[in-house]
């Protein structure tokens, strides 16, 4: 080897130690930078309780002390104000995913994004999702997937699970799911952050059937054991509420570790109650919330026929 080459080979590795300990001191400084703005924005949601201009301010302080950009925080704060006013958010523990999110769709701005999951048609799917500690990634994915295909209401919207994305989920909207109202065809798109700011109702999640209540009125001179009897017999002419008892047993079984939820009694019930001139019987049983209207229509039939022959009498007033 030459004098040159040596001297080459030399300066090289010298060189390239030189960027490897550029680079680790880099690494080390984002390290750095990435967990004082983390914990500062933690400290500053339990600093101020309520959003207010103080709350901005101090947020402005700690987004150009990370290195964001001046231009960039700018954007982000207008957009976040937005937000804040059009979600009418308040409390400022609700905040720190909104800010994430607004963050998140201000860096990808303009770059080619999907936000569709892609299922393996075979196997299991592997999702990797990023993001620093304490932003919420296990608590959106398991707040959001266990939902997938089921029936829930969120911010007074009721539907069917039907599609997830990364920032939002849709539902096939149900008018008064419990009352057994149908599929009005609406898709209604809900950004993800709102299972933060709203409570979940889920019709499905532990297991598939409801209790439904009918009340039906009778007169306060009628014979009441002969009444309730008809009607548990018109019940258990019903095929579809036979067999309820026994699948929901099945799937209690299943979830009551997990929930801890107890019946003592599965079988459909009726009670009796006085109200003002007349008796009140109120039939309360387990139902699909599917198929609450076709299993009220079809008691309500019998019961009417049953009124119609004399072997109920039901009061009018």
């Amino acid at each position: 080897m030459g004098l040159f080459s040596k001297l080459k080979d030399k300066f090289s590795k010298k060189e390239d130690v030189k960027e490897e300990k550029i680079q680790e001191k880099y690494d080390k400084g984002l390290e750095k930078t990435r967990e004082s703005f983390v914990s500062s924005l933690s400290l500053l949601g339990k600093k101020f309780t309520k959003v207010n201009e103080e709350y901005y301010e101090e947020l402005e302080r700690i987004l150009i002390k990370a290195d964001i950009g001046v231009n960039t925080v700018d954007k982000f704060m207008d957009l976040l104000r937005k937000r804040v006013k059009s979600e009418n958010i308040i409390d400022t523990k609700y905040l720190n995913e909104v800010i994430v999110d607004e963050l998140f769709i201000i860096y990808v701005e303009g770059e080619s994004l999907s936000d569709k999951i892609n299922m393996a048609s075979s196997g299991p799917t592997v999702l990797l999702f990023v993001g620093v500690n304490g932003v919420g990634k296990t608590t959106l994915m398991k707040e959001i997937f266990k939902n997938n295909n089921e029936c829930i209401e969120i911010n007074d919207n009721i539907g069917d699970v039907i599609n997830i994305n990364y920032l939002n989920f849709e539902i096939l909207e149900v008018k008064e799911e419990e009352k057994g109202e149908q599929s009005t065809g609406i898709i209604i798109q809900i950004p993800s952050s709102k299972i933060f700011n709203y409570p979940i109702k889920n019709y499905s999640k532990a297991f598939k059937y409801i209790w439904k209540e009918m009340e039906i009125n009778v007169p306060i001179d009628s014979d009441i054991e002969k009444d309730k009897k008809t009607l548990y017999k018109i019940i258990n002419s019903n095929e579809t509420l036979k067999k309820i008892p026994n699948k929901m047993k099945n799937q209690l079984n299943n979830v009551v570790g997990e929930y801890r939820i107890y019946y003592n009694n599965l079988d459909p019930i009726i009670y009796t109650s006085v109200v003002d001139n007349h008796v009140k019987l109120t039939i309360r049983f387990l139902c699909h919330p599917k198929k609450v209207r076709n299993i009220e229509s079809d008691l309500w039939n019998k019961i009417l026929l049953a009124n119609k022959e004399g072997k109920i009498k039901l009061f009018v007033d």
